[in-house]
């Protein structure tokens, strides 16, 4: 269920990070309506199916859900019974998302973060799961890394972007830079793309003129 979870945020364009209750407990807080584990901070939190939490994880999940809505943290097929290995389920804040499945979960979180990258493969109009996206901030700059996972076929893509702002692509095969044509609407971008199988592009949004 956890290689499930990881691979269908992923899929969904879901950017997460993985919460280490050891590294939570040294570093980990409650900061306005927000979860912060060191400079990183974070909205919702999903609990994989689990048998036990650290009791400073507990305290942790307790003060996030009075500032942040308990409707913020989802746990999937139960909730842990158990605290530092005792039986123990007094802690759960009254309100918290208790779904069986992983897709009902990711669907929770689809809706709680609609203003996000989406990736439509043209021919389904669906989702394009195999399109896969990793995000960095470069300064004032951001880029965005795409890749066709599968290494059979095409993907025919429509990449919608938030925002009106046009980047360059950094085409990978052949080290050429190019604005994109674009379609800007209702406050979006939208670009069409064709990935060959196992094809990658990267998008750097930039003020700089890269000629």
């Amino acid at each position: 269920p956890f290689d499930e979870l990881t691979y269908k945020l992923m899929a969904n364009k879901l950017d997460y990070h993985l919460g280490d209750e050891i590294i939570m407990e040294g570093h980990g807080r409650v900061t306005g309506k927000k979860l912060a584990v060191g400079r990183h901070e974070y909205s919702t939190v999903i609990v994989p199916p689990s048998l036990t939490l650290r009791s400073n994880t507990v305290k942790l999940l307790c003060e996030f859900a009075k500032v942040a809505g308990p409707d913020k943290i989802i746990f999937i097929g139960k909730i842990p019974d158990r605290v530092d290995g005792i039986l123990d389920q007094s802690w759960v804040p009254e309100g918290v998302k208790v779904v069986n499945t992983i897709d009902e979960a990711i669907n929770i979180v689809d809706a709680y973060y609609p203003e996000r990258i989406r990736v439509t493969d043209k021919k389904t109009g669906k989702n394009a799961e195999k399109v896969l996206l990793h995000s960095r901030i470069d300064g004032e700059n951001r880029i965005v890394f795409a890749a066709n996972t599968d290494e059979k076929n095409d993907a025919h893509v429509t990449i919608t972007f938030p925002g009106t702002k046009i980047p360059y692509v950094l085409d990978l095969m052949n080290a050429k830079i190019y604005r994109p044509k674009a379609d800007i609407c209702e406050g979006k971008t939208r670009i069409n793309l064709t990935f060959m199988p196992a094809g990658s592009v990267a998008f750097y949004f930039t003020d700089e003129d890269l000629g």
